[in-house]
């Protein structure tokens, strides 16, 4: 946590920033992990942390009007990146003339500029860089570009003309181009007419593969159901299923799936249709639809039709805005096998209202990864009753300001609905007492925490619930020291279905069960 206290006389030294309005100055001073604003300083825990909360400060008060020197944004930009800020934070936190003068430095000096950046702050002359080096890394972020920024008239407007005028192109990057200028001209496409719902019989027999979704016995009674009707795909679900078990080096798996592609390609197409505006990427499993990959919005305008003709699948949903959540909590997301909400900028409140609602209800797993959960977050998941069936729950973070606290870890351990969770992951601030009154029987732990030492190695060993782990990885977050022998020997007397494996340079404990 951040404290605040008047600042030395001096002027720190490193990344320094003014900004202007109406005549008055605005003086920001970084130095390590310590930031200076007008005389104030805050001391952060690293001088990634502090540089972050300069790059937002700035951010609010380039919005406010203020307006700093573009002789001085190369020299500030290149400063946060030095620190580890990507180019998407830091061009933030510049009025128009600095992202100018700081996009011709990076073109200049050739950086990978991705296509993160151009739809954060898009500029003409950034696209029409990005044009010319034309290749398949390039290739992806303008096909990106033209997606999202087409949206906006004003830059379909710019980007057609660009994409016209290309001069120099390669074969591959002039169809690119002519192909995508016509795509902008066309103008946006219409909004997808929301799917129906399978008919009563094909219903039915979806619901009974999602009811049993490890046994093929449901769905070749479907795949009979197909072929009774004309359709090939029931015999591509017949291949699938007895492609699954086979080894694929066999020469009856090669032979199989020869014919299992080939009909794919034949009749794929018909059956993803009906949904196929409203999901980006998919892959089947033993015949049906087994891995999606959604835009958040577009899944809540035919999330039952996707659950019924995906019957626990594991879906990924990517583009979720605060804005969008009160929809997706009322989808059926529980249809679904595992969910995969991972850096989706999910808040404690947010988390709050999925975890309140019933129709969460029913999946397996639930990643919910790099989201600012906080404590709130995950005291909500702790105390819902819809989280009742979930197996799986991992909770991890890339920044150490996004950890939750022992506290709330210890309400999820002690949580009376989570009877079903085996595999927990989470990234925590420290252990201390979460482990005092947990009744959840998990078979895997795997945290990462800035604290760990004996006294909780023996609080997790003394965890009457706990006896049954098979797993533990418990890895240290920063330089923590390493468990006392006896703090050993009493983990392995603990749980004597584990073994020591050797430690990486980051392990604290790593424990692993035996072959």
């Amino acid at each position: 946590m951040a404290r605040t206290q008047k600042a030395k006389p001096a002027t720190p030294r490193g990344v320094k920033r003014v900004i202007e309005r109406d005549g008055k100055r605005q003086v920001y001073a970084l130095s390590d992990a310590t930031l200076d604003v007008d005389g104030r300083s805050t001391t952060h825990d690293s001088p990634y942390d502090a540089a972050t909360q300069l790059a937002e400060l700035c951010r609010t008060r380039i919005g406010q009007g203020w307006r700093g020197s573009a002789k001085t944004a190369v020299a500030f930009a290149r400063a946060l990146d030095d620190i580890g800020l990507d180019l998407t934070t830091v061009i933030r936190a510049l009025d128009d003339a600095e992202l100018d003068v700081v996009y011709r430095d990076a073109m200049k000096r050739g950086d990978e500029i991705s296509v993160y950046v151009l739809r954060e702050r898009p500029t003409r002359e950034l696209f029409r860089w990005m044009l010319g080096r034309f290749d398949d890394y390039y290739e992806d972020d303008l096909t990106k570009a033209v997606k999202f920024l087409g949206k906006d008239p004003a830059c379909a407007a710019w980007m057609a003309e660009e994409l016209r005028g290309a001069k120099q192109l390669s074969p591959r990057g002039a169809k690119f181009a002519a192909r995508n200028a016509a795509k902008l001209a066309a103008g946006p496409k219409p909004a997808p007419v929301p799917p129906t719902k399978p008919v009563a019989d094909e219903a039915s027999l979806l619901a009974a593969i999602a009811a049993e979704p490890a046994d093929d016995a449901a769905r070749l009674v479907y795949a009979d159901w197909l072929l009774d009707r004309g359709n090939g795909f029931g015999e591509f679900i017949q291949l699938s299923c007895k492609l699954a078990p086979l080894d694929f080096a066999t020469p009856e798996y090669k032979e199989l799936a020869v014919l299992a592609s080939a009909l794919l390609r034949k009749h794929a197409k018909a059956w993803v249709e009906p949904i196929r505006p409203f999901i980006r990427t998919w892959s089947f499993e033993r015949g049906l639809l087994g891995d999606l990959t959604c835009d958040a919005k577009l899944f809540t305008q035919a999330a039952a039709a996707i659950a019924a003709r995906a019957p626990r699948a594991t879906l990924r949903l990517t583009g979720l805005k605060a804005k969008d959540v009160p929809a997706l909590a009322a989808c059926p997301l529980g249809a679904f096998g595992t969910i995969f909400l991972t850096s989706q900028r999910i808040d404690g409140a947010q988390m709050a209202l999925l975890a309140s609602s019933p129709a969460i209800a029913g999946a397996d797993a639930w990643w919910l990864d790099h989201n600012p959960l906080g404590d709130a977050g995950v005291v909500a998941i702790a105390r819902s009753p819809h989280f009742a069936s979930v197996r799986e729950l991992s909770l991890e973070q890339m920044r150490d300001g996004l950890r939750f606290s022992a506290s709330a870890l210890g309400e999820l351990l002690a949580s009376p609905h989570l009877g079903a969770l085996r595999t927990l992951s989470a990234t925590v601030s420290d252990v201390a007492g979460a482990f005092a009154r947990c009744k959840v029987r998990l078979e895997r732990l795997d945290l990462w925490t800035a604290a760990f030492d004996d006294a909780d190695a023996a609080a997790l060993a003394a965890a009457p619930a706990l006896a049954g782990l098979t797993s533990i990885s418990i890895r240290a977050s920063g330089t923590i020291p390493p468990l006392g022998k006896s703090s050993m020997a009493r983990l392995r007397k603990a749980f004597p279905a584990l073994e020591p494996r050797d430690a990486d340079s980051q392990a604290l404990v790593a424990l692993r069960a035996s072959s």
